[in-house]
């Protein structure tokens, strides 16, 4: 069943490096950068915070929080599963960028950048849709760029769904009318 799965995973990672295509590439290099996977998202609950009227940005604190939490997250993960970046696995392969020394499984990108989205969509309903096509966005460059496999990005974009749905369980069970509930805009 394992094998079955690998060998799935590498299918589907060896079909997206088939689509490299200049523009494409200058988007996931851009979604791929480290201010994206959760900096954006901070920078969006705080500009709303600030809408709101809040003294206390408790949306972009959370938001931080979440994301940072997530990635911690992946980084115990990734030293557990231990395995190898497609760069080290795939003979004569060569990604588009730097490979981290990492280990691949989860994706960190995909863990913070999940978490961050999620977070904020709950938080804000009305962004659910944008904060996560750029999570989802984010995601797919590691793959596309070559430094996660799928599954790796799967794994990441599950951690980081669960930590950002967490988050807001407890924001709504600690916080709200302590610092100010959240208003859907």
């Amino acid at each position: 069943m394992l094998d079955r799965l690998a060998d799935v995973d590498r299918a589907v990672f060896e079909a997206v490096q088939a689509l490299h295509w200049q523009p494409l590439t200058v988007l996931f290099v851009v979604a791929s950068a480290w201010w994206l996977k959760g900096l954006a998202f901070t920078f969006a609950a705080a500009w709303l915070d600030a809408r709101a009227g809040r003294t206390i940005p408790v949306a972009a604190l959370a938001v931080t929080a979440c994301a940072l939490a997530a990635d911690g997250v992946a980084v115990g993960l990734k030293h557990t599963f231990d395995r190898e970046r497609p760069a080290h696995n795939l003979a004569g392969f060569d990604p588009l960028g730097a490979t981290p020394d990492s280990p691949s499984l989860p994706s960190g990108h995909a863990a913070s950048a999940f978490a961050a989205a999620v977070l904020l969509a709950v938080l804000y309903p009305r962004l659910r849709a944008p904060a996560l096509a750029v999570a989802a966005l984010v995601a797919l460059s590691r793959i596309y760029l070559g430094v996660h496999f799928p599954a790796d990005v799967a794994l990441g974009a599950a951690v980081g769904t669960a930590v950002g749905l967490g988050t807001a369980v407890v924001l709504a069970t600690r916080l709200t009318g302590r610092l100010g509930a959240a208003q859907a805009t």
